[in-house]
């Protein structure tokens, strides 16, 4: 799931032209970092790949359906 709105995300950033500031992308490899190990380089990148496919709508739901605690 992290990967997937990973991915989702940066294809809508890409379109609006909003690109990660060196900040930002740090925080967000520190974050993300245990989903990457878990799903390895090549499994991470397809499901980032994924995520850039899905339709935004589709990525906000799957996003609202998050439980945090």
């Amino acid at each position: 799931l992290a990967a997937h709105l990973t991915g989702a995300a940066a294809a809508q950033r890409e379109q609006a032209g909003l690109p990660l500031t060196v900040n930002s992308q740090q925080i967000y490899e520190r974050i993300l970092a245990p989903a990457r190990r878990g799903l390895g380089e090549t499994g991470w990148a397809r499901a980032v790949a994924a995520g850039r496919n899905l339709p935004w709508q589709e990525a906000i739901r799957m996003a609202r359906g998050l439980q945090v605690s």
